[in-house]
């Protein structure tokens, strides 16, 4: 029998039930429930569902890539093309079958990642994770690219489009997860990369306040400047993509718009190249300041749970390699340079950029590790590693937080070994992917185990905002996953100094820096 939720009196929902033969559980979906609308470069407006719904099939998708998604995901099966549409904002829900009426179990918000550009919310599903615990897990999708994010000078376009539908989505979890069994005063936001770069800024954001009251941050926190934009950063990058697709007008926002709206939404996805990432935007409304400013001006008390992979660097490196290879000192050279001056620190002067990649090679020239490992650990620091050390550092001061790192390089990578546990390795396990048969794949007993271990965690921190037996980061523990080998913590005291402290310093001497 199928599951029905009634929302009012003349709203109902029918969902699917599906039974878990290795845990011998039954879990509930309801799938593409519609929670807003959008018109282009607009706020996002609630949507009021009327009537019976049959909610069986998952929701369309916002306009991107997907081949490049499926690439990234492959095996798991990714919707195709036609299932993409600017009519997107919809999520999904689900829960145990077994919940009994009146009982009201922890919510686990999912924010996908996929650099602000990519992604959907339905590559991984609750059907594992509500077995393992007794959690509702709700995931949506939220507009991306510039549809999601477009921003002009004088604020005509705003900006950070995606993060007000994530808001959206959170207040009609607000409104309506108690009909499904949940509690909306037991709430928690988690995500992977951009993913958890989006957690990172609600728990700053003045209009996330009340709508949340855990999170957890996986292989992403928007806490480093060089990973947020100031409306003259995103407004220039805009107008110059606009430009090269023939834009001829002025940065008026309002010129600027009705160009982009006379454009279909293809156009407007391949403005970006396919690796491109966009970064929150300091907008004045969702985004006040730099998050480090906000957090030390108006400290938070939501617990928090938030680390990285061991080897985040390496699966953004791999388009610079020849055949997953730096062929010598030149090639190493010459791929730090693009992704320092190109991608991480545009628009300062050549004798400061000049000053911190000597810097750079130094630092990380000191353990003698192949030019590969080099790149990965430069790019691991910068992006996920420092900005996660930070948001613990500074938030742990007025909330309990946990940091974690995950050392394990799982059996289905198909990447070089030299490489680790890269970039997203962590989320099948957080989503019990060793469960559901989705791929023809013989999941290895200690793989499964993690997976249970992991997911378990996830559920207690959702639960209580505490993590059984584990000490947290004030007390200066970090909690590790690993294959019981020998390792060495990702979180080096000496490179974060370097990164908080002396590149900091070397860029600040730059009259046009943005630091």
């Amino acid at each position: 029998m199928n599951p029905t939720v009634n929302l009012s009196a003349s709203i109902s929902l029918q969902g699917v039930r599906k039974f878990n033969e290795i845990f011998e559980k039954s879990v509930d979906g309801f799938l593409g429930i519609r929670y807003a609308t959008a018109e282009r470069f607009c706020r996002p407006k609630p949507f009021t569902l009327k009537g019976k719904h049959s909610v069986v099939t998952y929701g369309k998708v916002a306009p991107q890539r997907l081949a490049d998604v499926a690439k990234l995901y492959f095996p798991l099966k990714i919707p195709g093309v036609e299932s993409i549409s600017e009519d997107c904002l919809y999520l999904n829900v689900w829960r145990p079958s077994d919940i009994s009426h009146g009982e009201q179990l922890p919510v686990m918000v999912w924010f996908h990642g996929g650099s602000f550009t990519q992604g959907l919310s339905n590559i991984f599903v609750g059907d594992a994770i509500c077995c393992v615990n007794r959690v509702l897990l709700v995931s949506c999708n939220y507009r991306l690219g510039f549809l999601g994010n477009a921003c002009s000078h004088d604020g005509y376009l705003e900006g950070n489009y995606g993060f007000l539908d994530q808001l959206e989505a959170l207040e009609w979890v607000k409104r309506h997860i108690e009909s499904f069994g949940g509690d909306k005063n037991n709430v928690t936001i988690f995500g992977e990369s951009a993913g958890g770069m989006s957690v990172s800024l609600h728990l700053v954001s003045e209009l996330s306040k009340g709508l949340f009251h855990k999170a957890i941050c996986q292989s992403g926190a928007a806490y480093g400047r060089h990973l947020i934009w100031n409306r003259s950063q995103a407004s220039n990058l805009l107008l110059s993509k606009a430009k090269r697709i023939g834009y001829k007008g002025t940065r008026n926002g309002q010129e600027l718009k009705e160009f982009l709206n006379s454009l279909s939404y293809n156009d407007i996805v391949n403005m970006l190249p396919g690796n491109s990432a966009l970064n929150g935007i300091i907008d004045g409304r969702f985004l006040k300041a730099y998050p480090l400013d906000i957090i030390n001006e108006n400290p938070s008390n939501i617990p928090l749970m938030t680390g990285c992979t061991n080897d985040e660097g390496s699966l953004f490196i791999m388009p610079f390699l020849k055949n997953y290879v730096v062929e010598d000192e030149r090639h190493y050279c010459s791929i730090l340079d693009t992704i320092i001056r190109k991608m991480f620190f545009r628009g300062y002067s050549e004798s400061v950029l000049n000053r911190l990649i000597d810097r750079i090679k130094e630092v990380y020239s000191k353990n003698e590790e192949s030019y590969e490992k080099r790149l990965s650990r430069f790019y691991s620091d910068v992006v996920f590693v420092v900005p996660s050390y930070n948001l613990a550092t500074r938030h742990q001061e007025h909330a309990i937080v946990y940091q974690y790192e995950l050392h394990y390089r799982p059996s289905f990578s198909i990447f070089p070994p030299w490489t680790e546990c890269i970039h997203g390795f962590d989320i099948p396990f957080v989503f019990g992917e060793p469960f559901l048969g989705r791929i023809s794949y013989e999941w290895p007993k200690n793989e499964q185990n993690l997976s249970i271990e992991i997911m378990k965690a996830w559920g207690e921190f959702a639960k209580t905002g505490k993590l059984k037996e584990e000490k947290t980061f004030r007390e200066g523990h970090i909690k590790v996953w690993n294959d019981g080998k020998t390792y060495t913590s990702v979180f080096q005291n000496d490179i974060i100094n370097f990164w908080n402290n002396e590149a900091k310093e070397i860029l600040r001497n730059d009259s046009r820096s943005k630091l």
